[in-house]
């Protein structure tokens, strides 16, 4: 499959069970108030819908990779679409707010074989720049989630009630399964026979993060997918509180700030053809620097409005775009014959460290933007420095092929 051209069937399917999770969270996001209202609840305390989904989503991480190194991508992520289904059914049967975080919990269980494999799949098949534009083109596809997710989610709440979501995320899980089961063909040519051995995988996982290179990607990762949560915990109460702006208008703002994604990966993707994707990564980090900088500026001199805050939110979102891909492809890259461990690894670390972060940047929503401005400004200068620190250290990170 390593031709010059992607194939597009391939990159549609890769970059879906990618998006599964972004339509999970994006999806119920305009129906927090609806949800809060219906169970007598605040709007910090709603936010625990996305905190469960996303610890849920983190602790297989550790275990899935290396199951799918032992038995293929295709069963592993078959059982987990199975399971996301599941979830979903236990959310729309909730009798009360604490069902809801149940399945909501089971839900982000099933839906982590999405990205973990989708990454170890690619891996399978390409490495180094090619791995980086599969990457990218794979993101443009994930996009749509984000896009669309928020509108098809507030139409469901308008039309019929916020239940109607876990309806048609349970009906994505079942065309996804249909769609692996028929299209997906097995990309682990030889599976590790001890993979499931406790030893060997915390030896592979040790290995891992032992290399310098994927441990200072996953490091940074980590702290920017902090960033991502923050927002997302952080942006209803903002924009439907602090502005009050209705379901509508939230859902075409996140729309909007989200869009940013597509051109930032299609340009990514250009940008590989030339440049390496260290490269691209320095230069991604010293611009979500300034974007961050601009974001407090605004949010503590009051300065900011639905305009000013949705520009630079969309900023981020484009700096995101040129940061995952290329720090995912850093992070895997020099681990072809871990491929489904490196994954599961870098999305562990990266999930249960972003959604701390991110969730205690979101504890202070109430106060309005200013508490966002402060926790993307601190982390993007964190990351920054890391970054530097690293190649000055070892400047020669790049995309090589080793075991």
């Amino acid at each position: 499959m390593d031709s010059s051209k992607p194939k597009f069937a391939f990159v549609a399917l890769i970059g879906s069970m990618m998006m599964l999770a972004a339509l999970s969270t994006d999806m119920v996001l305009p129906a927090f108030p609806s949800i809060a209202n219906r169970f007598g609840i605040s709007i910090s305390e709603v936010q625990l819908i996305l905190i469960a989904f996303m610890f849920g989503h983190a602790l297989p991480h550790l275990v899935i990779g290396s199951v799918a190194d032992r038995f293929g991508r295709r069963p592993v992520l078959i059982g987990g679409l199975v399971i996301f289904g599941l979830g979903g059914a236990i959310c729309l049967a909730a009798p009360n707010f604490s069902w809801v975080l149940i399945g909501r919990f089971v839900q982000g269980l099933g839906s982590a074989t999405g990205p973990i494999l989708a990454r170890a799949i690619l891996r399978d098949l390409f490495q180094g720049a090619k791995l980086g534009q599969y990457l990218s083109f794979s993101m443009v596809v994930f996009t749509v989630g984000p896009l669309l997710a928020p509108g098809i989610g507030t139409l469901l709440l308008t039309q019929v009630s916020w239940r109607a979501i876990f309806v048609l995320l349970a009906l994505v899980a079942v065309a996804l399964t249909l769609w692996v089961f028929y299209a997906l063909p097995e990309t682990l040519v030889k599976p590790n026979l001890r993979a499931l051995d406790l030893r060997v995988t915390l030896q592979n996982g040790w290995r891992v993060l032992r290399n310098p290179q994927s441990s200072v990607m996953v490091l940074i990762i980590s702290l920017f997918h902090g960033s991502l949560i923050a927002y997302l915990v952080s942006s209803p109460g903002i924009y439907m509180n602090y502005f009050e702006v209705n379901e509508v208008q939230f859902s075409l703002i996140f729309a909007s700030i989200a869009s940013l994604l597509l051109p930032g990966n299609i340009i990514n993707a250009l940008l590989l053809k030339k440049y390496s994707p260290v490269r691209i990564l320095g230069y991604a980090l010293a611009l979500n620097f300034v974007v961050g900088v601009v974001m407090f500026l605004q949010t503590s001199f009051g300065w900011a409005t639905v305009f000013t805050l949705t520009i630079n939110l969309a900023s981020f979102f484009f700096c995101f775009a040129l940061v995952l891909t290329n720090a995912t492809t850093l992070a895997i890259d020099p681990h072809k014959t871990r491929a489904g461990v490196a994954s599961g690894l870098l999305g562990f670390v990266q999930m249960i460290g972003g959604t701390l972060l991110g969730s205690l940047v979101g504890k202070y929503v109430a106060i309005g933007p200013t508490p966002l401005g402060l926790g993307m400004v601190l982390i993007a200068t964190t990351i920054l420095i890391i970054f530097l620190i690293s190649q000055r250290l070892a400047p020669s990170f790049c995309p090589t092929n080793t075991s």
